[in-house]
Formats: structure tokens, sequence, C-alpha cells
């Protein structure tokens, strides 16, 4: 499984989503994020991988995995979330501490704004992969990790 991971990666960091449609996702659910995160929880599970498609991936996250929208599941909070578990595996402290601002940061604002002040179509429902109660867990476990669990890895 981790090898048919790591060849779905091409060397951008890039990943198609399938042999016959070559377009490039870049979300948490179906793209480079979801890809990431699968890999970091290899890894840390003992599994070993690639350290450069791990870096690619995380570069590639952070170029396009980013400015989207503000979901978990399609944009931003997935992949900044992905992006700061890969971080904590390879001890960037620096990324970590800068994805730990945004997720704070982009959480709050979108569970206090108004409900008709949405900037994207995806966010302007209260549901959790893309919505509200969404970003509200992100925070929650941004803040107390031990208490709360990570949405995007469902809280393995």
């Amino acid at each position: 499984m981790i090898d048919a991971l790591e060849d779905a990666v091409d060397s951008t960091g890039a990943v198609t989503r399938s042999k016959t449609d070559q377009r490039k996702d870049a979300a948490w659910c179906q793209g480079a994020p979801g890809v990431l995160l699968g890999l970091t929880i290899a890894w840390e599970n003992g599994f070993r991988t690639d350290p450069e498609v791990l870096h690619n991936l995380a570069r590639y996250v952070r170029q396009r995995g980013v400015g989207n929208n503000s979901t978990v599941c399609h944009g931003d909070l997935g992949s900044l979330r992905v992006l700061k578990r890969y971080a904590e595996l390879v001890n960037d402290e620096a990324l970590a501490a800068s994805m730990h601002k945004e997720i704070v940061n982009r959480s709050k604002y979108i569970t206090s704004r108004e409900k008709t002040n949405y900037e994207d179509k995806y966010s302007s429902t209260d549901s959790l992969m893309l919505g509200r109660a969404g970003a509200i867990l992100t925070l929650l476990h941004e803040l107390d990790p031990q208490e709360y669990p990570d949405v995007t890895s469902l809280g393995i």
C-alpha cells in the first residue's frame, strides 16, 4: 500500500485523481494532502517511506493545498492540520508553529463570522467536514489535542 501511494506522487508532490483522470488534487479528502497524511501516519507507526516523497508532498500542499477555501475536507483547515502533523514528524518546529497559528486564527474566524458572510460555497453550512462544526472541532483539537480528536485522521 505504501508503495502504491508513493507511486501516485509525481516529482512535484502532485497526485493525480486516477490513471485515467490526470487532474491533480490538493484536497485533503482526495489528493496530495490525504496522501501526505496517510504516509505520515504510516511513518509514525513504524513503516518507512521515501523522505523525498514526503518532502515533495509537503511542498505541494503548502503551495496548492492552502488558499482554495476554508473547510476541513476540501480546503485550508484540512491541509493545515496535515502540514502540522508532518512538521511534527520531521521536527520542523518553525513549520509546526506557523501551522498552529494559522489553524487557530482561521478556525476562530470561521466559527465567529456571520452565517451570511462566507467567502466560498463550501463553508456556508454547519457541517463537520465543510462548515462551522469542523472548524470548531479543529480549533478544539488544536488547543487540546489530548481531549479532542483530529478530524482529518479520525483520531488516529
